[in-house]
């Protein structure tokens, strides 16, 4: 299946897609088979990246450091320490040396 993401044309990548989805079929895998039959439903959307091939993985990256920064800000008491917190964290700013934030 790693072999579709390689292809740089839609119409090649649906051919593949095609013969991949008969050997899965006629697989005696079930998981195999189940597989294949979701990948078919959802076919015109998996195509879609020969279209417009733009992917939201430096977006879900960032959700995720925020995240972790919102986790160990757990104590913060105002909206704008937490903004700082992550302000610092996403952009890599340097901390200040002296703050008049009160951690508690």
């Amino acid at each position: 299946m790693r072999e579709l993401w390689e292809y740089k044309s839609k119409e090649k990548a649906e051919r593949f897609l095609k013969k991949w989805f008969w050997w899965a079929t006629h697989s005696r895998l079930k998981p195999m088979r189940n597989l294949a039959w979701s990948l078919k439903k959802h076919k015109e959307n998996i195509l879609s990246w020969f279209d417009y091939p733009v992917n939201n993985g430096l977006v879900e990256g960032l959700n995720g450091k925020a995240k972790a920064v919102m986790r160990r800000a757990y104590g913060y008491r105002t909206f704008d320490t937490l903004r700082l917190a992550l302000l610092h964290n996403l952009g890599k700013l340097p901390e200040p040396q002296y703050s008049t934030h009160k951690f508690l």
